[in-house]
C-alpha cells in the first residue's frame, strides 16, 4: 500500500551533505560581500574621520555591513 507522499509524488528525503555544502558556500559569499561593504563604508565612502569618531563610525559600519542587502537595496539609493 502506498502512503500519501508516494501517491502525490512528494519525496522529502534531502541529501544533508549537499545541502550543508550549498549553505556553507552561500554563507561564505554573504560574509565576503559583508567584508567588502565594510571596507567600502570605512575607507571609500568619503566619511571624514578624526581621532574620536572612529569609536562611533566603525561599529556602525560593522552593523550596516552585516545587513548589506538592506544597505545596498534600500539605504544607499535613498541616502545617495
Amino acid at each position: 500500500m502506498l502512503n500519501y507522499n508516494d501517491r502525490v509524488g512528494l519525496n522529502w528525503q534531502v541529501d544533508i551533505k549537499k545541502t550543508s555544502d550549498v549553505f556553507m558556500k552561500a554563507l561564505i559569499i554573504y560574509h565576503l560581500i559583508a567584508t567588502g561593504t565594510f571596507l567600502f563604508l570605512t575607507f571609500f565612502d568619503g566619511y571624514p574621520y578624526n581621532s574620536w569618531n572612529w569609536l562611533i563610525a566603525v561599529p556602525v559600519n560593522i552593523f550596516v555591513s552585516e545587513i548589506w542587502p538592506i544597505y545596498w537595496l534600500i539605504l544607499r539609493p535613498i541616502m545617495g
